[in-house]
């Protein structure tokens, strides 16, 4: 159990760490009316967790890569918050896209992941 908990900790911190720099870095090089950063990072991960589930991976590689890393690497309250500000903004175009191009592209990416790992 501790063993478990380290493992999602050690993957935790290096993918919270891991989001701040990569949605900084996009942040430097593209400037769009919606946080495409941040869909780019929740859209990613969700390829990336359907490839581990895929692949039928360890229970220590799940641990650390698809609870820990992967848990922190992608952020669901950050999409949220973005999502609230578009609304008060009243930036309904860029609200909807944000929605369901996070949402969609989230399932089917995990969808195409799964599908790659099962053929690794």
């Amino acid at each position: 159990m501790v063993s478990n908990l380290l493992l999602i900790g050690v993957g935790g911190f290096i993918g919270a760490i891991s989001r701040y720099f990569f949605i900084n870095e996009l942040k430097k090089i593209m400037e769009a009316s919606i946080p495409i950063p941040t869909m780019i990072v929740n859209i990613g991960g969700s390829f990336l967790l359907g490839l581990i589930v895929g692949m039928d991976v360890t229970a220590s590689v799940y641990f650390i890569l698809a609870i820990g890393f992967l848990g922190a690497f992608t952020t669901f309250s950050t999409f949220a918050v973005e999502a609230v500000t578009l609304y008060r903004e009243k930036r309904r175009m860029g609200l909807y896209i944000y929605i369901l191009g996070t949402f969609l592209g989230g399932i089917l990416f995990c969808f195409a992941g799964w599908n790659v790992g099962l053929h690794l």
